[in-house]
């Protein structure tokens, strides 16, 4: 039976015809991996990486977070580095579309540019039937290294002929620093594929994707139940809002991973400006049988703009109405963990995690520098997990209002979100601790509306969370419900709504009801509070 191959397949031919004429083509890209690491001056941690954070950080409190973070995790960039290799050197196919006794005449040097290979014999080898294609994907090789990469000259169309051809297991690379126009999705088709930039660099040449479809919200997509393993890696998104500008009523973010699946991976990509609802959404799947998902050391946003009539966008450019905000990070899948990423200008919400019962999120970082945020950290949906936020732990993240207002620091319960008082629609259990909250000392400082309010949550653990030089201000805006919000504030609960949890000192009792119906005004306190003792609740 012969096998219709396209002009994207052949580009994974020439991966697997490469590893299999190397003698051990490991050996390349372990080379290159002990340049990247060698080069560093950091030893092992990117500076490139830890400038652009840095530039995006604009205040010494969040440089004093951002180094106290890179010391961290230093000794774990090696391992991430040389498991992503791993990936690579997969992907260049030990085994797989060309029999073992594939050979060409001449060797690889490293390096050299690969040998010239005949697709007519390449073809061949899979079916005798098979009319050979002369290649036009473009492709490029890149200095010191033999693997091949897709450059800008491609689309979706390719890419996702690769996967869809390639089957489990494949790998498409992406050239540093291509930029790559899509008018439709790039889809994932089965278990263990990776899409990345040759060589995974961490900074800005890592190769774009950028959206220009006139309809079009969605830039990559992974949720079919056969895409367990997924791995999205080392590149950029670009969703083009901007240019674009946003789709009203749109259901599908910038990214669309998890869904019936598991253990998908999203780790070193910058994505932002989403024309939807948020960046990144991991899907719970049908019957929320999604797990397992990682999405670490991410840069996140800009992400939607806040509504121009509350005078909740300082950038002072076009003209915004209610909805166009929009998420950084949207977590319903399970047992999931959420580390390291930076989410700059959210204006939704910063991290939303949709229940996500098991799941972990820790040591983020989220800014507010141009765009009124409604939220930092969000656990206010009783859907899709009927309000269980069970095992589910938010540690150790830094929020920060740098100049403008954060609504809501980290809100937790229904009501903090919305107005309906029934019992039966409340979450519940969670536990939130160790992180911080701070605003920033510019001419035009930053501030909160509230800290971490809890109204409408039962079985809620609250625990050492600090307040540092953080600023309070906001006022009731026309869309506030009677009786109104409490002054703005660090710990406000609601004693009706709320109940068999543990709570740290220092909540005092409020009426709590949607309160980011608040708008910006000028700050009106400023507030510290740091605690290590615990008190019931």
């Amino acid at each position: 039976m012969s096998i219709p191959f396209s002009k994207a397949l052949e580009v994974v031919i020439i991966g697997h015809l490469a590893a299999v004429i190397l003698p051990i083509p490991q050996i390349l890209h372990l080379v290159t991996a002990a340049k990247f690491l060698a080069d560093s001056p950091l030893g092992v941690a990117n500076v490139l990486v830890l400038n652009r954070k840095l530039e995006l950080a604009r205040n010494v409190k969040v440089l004093a977070k951002v180094v106290k973070r890179e010391e961290a995790v230093a000794a774990d960039v090696a391992k991430r580095q040389l498991g992503g290799l791993a990936a690579v050197v997969q992907g260049l196919g030990l085994g797989g579309l060309l029999p073992p006794t594939a050979t060409t005449s001449s060797p690889v040097v490293p390096g050299s540019a690969p040998p010239a290979v005949s697709f007519t014999n390449v073809v061949a080898s899979q079916s005798a039937t098979q009319t050979p294609i002369t290649p036009t994907v473009p492709i490029s090789t890149v200095t010191n290294s033999s693997a091949l990469c897709l450059d800008s000259s491609v689309t979706e169309l390719q890419i996702n002929s690769i996967l869809n051809h390639g089957g489990p297991g494949t790998s498409v690379f992406l050239c540093p620093l291509a930029v790559i126009l899509i008018s439709n999705p790039i889809l994932f088709t089965a278990v263990n594929q990776t899409i990345t930039t040759l060589g995974m660099p961490v900074n800005d040449t890592r190769a774009t994707i950028r959206i220009i479809g006139a309809i079009q919200s969605n830039a990559i997509t992974g949720s079919c139940p056969e895409c367990s393993n997924a791995a999205l890696r080392n590149i950029q998104v670009d969703g083009s809002r901007p240019a674009l500008g946003w789709i009203p009523g749109v259901t599908s973010a910038l990214l669309e991973m998890g869904g019936s699946n598991s253990g998908h991976v999203i780790d070193n990509v910058h994505a932002y400006e989403p024309r939807g609802w948020s960046t990144a959404h991991l899907i719970e799947g049908t019957g929320n049988s999604c797990f397992g998902a990682t999405f670490t050391n991410n840069q996140i946003g800009p992400a939607g703009n806040s509504p121009t009539g509350a005078q909740q966008q300082k950038r002072e450019i076009g003209s915004y109405g209610v909805g166009e905000w929009s998420d950084g990070i949207s977590l319903a899948c399970k047992e999931s963990y959420v580390a390291g990423n930076t989410i700059t200008d959210a204006t939704d919400g910063g991290i939303v995690i949709f229940g996500a019962p098991g799941s972990v999120v820790y040591d983020n970082i989220i800014v507010s520098n141009t765009r009124v945020l409604m939220g930092g950290i969000n656990m206010v949906d009783w859907a899709p997990f009927a309000g269980s936020f069970n095992n589910t732990l938010v540690k150790d993240n830094f929020i920060f209002a740098n100049t403008t207002m954060i609504k809501v620091g980290i809100a937790l319960g229904t009501l903090v979100w919305g107005s309906i008082r029934n019992p039966a629609g409340y979450t519940y259990g969670g536990t939130v601790t160790g992180n911080a909250f701070s605003t920033g000392s510019s001419n035009t400082p930053g501030y909160f509306g509230y800290g971490l309010p809890v109204g409408g949550h039962y079985y809620g653990t609250v625990l050492n969370n600090s307040f540092k030089e953080a600023s309070f201000g906001g006022a009731p805006s026309s869309t506030c419900t009677i009786p109104l919000p409490p002054t703005p504030g660090p710990l406000y609960i609601d004693p009706t709504s709320t109940g068999g949890g543990t709570l740290q000192p220092g909540y005092s009792n409020q009426h709590i009801s949607f309160l980011i119906c608040n708008a910006p005004t000028t700050v009106l306190s400023i507030f510290e509070f740091s605690s290590n003792v615990t008190s019931p609740n």
